[in-house]
């Protein structure tokens, strides 16, 4: 299947629509982060009341150090923490009282570390009733473990081990254990009492994962019926402390004892002065290339049962990627390699022909990257906040953006608009001011009504700017570890934004033709 420009062909992204960005972990809920239970009903509800269509969210794979989603276990798997844990005790998996502790923690930020210390205690004693019920024999268990066979057994025997080796990262556990396969050597070879635990461990995991993954199916179910479709991300790169890296070595670019030899990351850009230094393994895409890239067909196979729409993080990876030597203590010292190119996705459409991904195209410019976006036809990105240049031709700038392209205010990486408002110098301000006609005192619905009557196709927004929040709901700042996904929103904001402003999104839908046809 040809993917260059044809006269005839189509895009996916055909009609003009809306929607928010909100990560899962910031909605309300009484468990100390966002979950995958009434309150997300909720949350659609509300998006469809006000005329939104989509939902885009940030990776929900289980998180480790740093609880970034884009540093996870698993590619493939689903945060326990995000596990609706009343609807457990609906189960009789869990008591009502094993949640008090839970009831207490804050309700406006995620406390990730008293997460960590209660959560896995929690599953555990989920775990022991849902053995005592005998339901380990269920079809429906075993038919989700039958399904999920490429990488379930790789990530339930990773975390298995992480945890008896106390949650260590990959590159601290005993040499033998350090890769999959020679894992399986070791394992074979020896009878060791400590490891004969291993498969109880397993099968703990596998209820987590097919927990986690009958409430998502629930929660895309209901999204559906209220006319709501769910945007996942997807991070280029595994983590290097993942079971991804951990089982699938010879698709990586690493060396003769497993180590890697490059990392990635991207040199200094508009994000960073210094670059930013990611530490995630590198693909050996000659390797990849030899399978017809099999593992990149199951993971986007995995994507699109769980999203509509799946957002390519790092685009550009696609077409060259950043690649710092391992042992390298900043980004600067990197290079550009090539990366698969078209054919990689000429590849990927001839097996998933309906696949739907927008691209994040974003960083430094590239000739071979618009050229690759557009022989791929996935729509780009579009940032307001990056319009403002100087420069007339911005491509940034309303009056320049195409259609088939996805419109931001902000990423989940930029400060909420009313902060990089007010962080802008008084001349670049004054030049905000005027674009939008606006005397600067309600700048964020300001540029919201301007993104509504942009010529993109489907325009974005996230949950802060619609509450004109400063920086203190700013979800990420990259570059730095701590204190990032951690805000939160209560129900009482929820309730009073939909009070105030539901009718008049709804009026902006229908005045810029992004409302659901009839």
């Amino acid at each position: 299947m040809g993917l260059e420009k044809e006269e005839g062909k189509k895009f996916w992204l055909r009609e003009r629509a809306a929607g928010i960005f909100l990560h899962l972990s910031s909605l309300p809920s009484r468990q100390g982060i966002g979950c995958l239970g009434e309150a997300a009903e909720r949350w659609v509800d509300f998006l469809a009341e006000c005329g939104f269509r989509y939902w885009q969210l940030c990776p929900i794979g289980p998180t480790g150090f740093g609880d970034s989603p884009y540093q996870s276990f698993s590619v493939f798997a689903g945060n326990p923490y995000f596990i609706d844990l009343d609807e457990l005790v609906r189960r009789d998996y869990l008591s009502g009282a094993d949640l008090d502790s839970l009831r207490h923690l804050p309700q406006e930020r995620v406390d990730y570390g008293q997460l960590y210390l209660q959560v896995p205690s929690l599953c555990q004693r989920a775990f022991e009733r849902f053995l005592s019920l005998g339901q380990d024999d269920d079809p429906p268990f075993i038919r989700f473990c039958e399904e999920q066979s490429f990488w379930l057994p790789n990530y339930s025997l990773f975390m298995a081990l992480k945890e008896i080796f106390q949650g260590q990262p990959l590159g601290r556990w005993p040499k033998a254990f350090r890769s999959g396969e020679s894992t399986a050597k070791f394992l074979k070879g020896n009878a060791c009492e400590l490891y004969r635990e291993l498969p109880l461990r397993q099968k703990k995991h596998d209820f987590i994962q097919f927990t986690f993954h009958r409430q998502w199916q629930h929660l895309l179910e209901y999204a559906h019926s209220r006319g709501v479709s769910l945007i996942g991300d997807l991070p280029i790169f595994p983590g290097m402390d993942s079971a991804d890296f951990w089982g699938h070595r010879c698709i990586f670019q690493s060396d003769k004892n497993g180590r890697a030899r490059c990392v990635a990351g991207v040199p200094p850009d508009a994000y960073s002065a210094e670059g930013q230094l990611w530490g995630n393994p590198l693909f050996d895409w000659d390797e990849l290339e030899k399978t017809h890239y099999d593992w990149w067909v199951e993971r986007l196979r995995q994507a699109q049962r769980s999203f509509d729409i799946t957002r390519l993080d790092h685009f550009r990876g696609f077409y060259d990627y950043w690649a710092i030597p391992a042992a390298a203590e900043e980004a600067r010292c990197g290079r550009w390699r090539p990366g698969p190119g078209i054919a990689f996705f000429r590849e990927i459409l001839k097996k998933i022909p309906d696949l739907k991904c927008i691209a994040e195209d974003l960083g430094l410019p590239s000739s071979g990257v618009h050229e690759l976006l557009r022989a791929s036809r996935f729509p780009g990105m579009d940032v307001l906040q990056f319009a403002f240049s100087g420069d007339p031709k911005n491509p940034y700038l309303p009056h320049m953006h195409e259609k088939n392209s996805v419109l931001y205010l902000g990423t989940h990486d930029n400060d909420t608009t009313s902060a990089w408002y007010a962080s802008l110098s008084p001349e670049m301000q004054d030049s905000v001011r005027r674009y939008f006609r606006s005397d600067g005192s309600s700048i964020a619905w300001d540029m919201i009504r301007w993104a509504y009557a942009s010529p993109c196709r489907l325009l974005i927004l996230s949950l802060p700017d619609l509450l004109a929040l400063g920086s203190n709901a700013r979800f990420n700042t990259p570059s730095t570890c701590g204190g990032n996904w951690t805000w939160r929103c209560t129900s009482e904001t929820l309730q009073g934004l939909q009070t105030r402003s539901s009718r008049y999104l709804q009026e902006l839908a229908h005045i810029y033709g992004r409302e659901k046809a009839p």
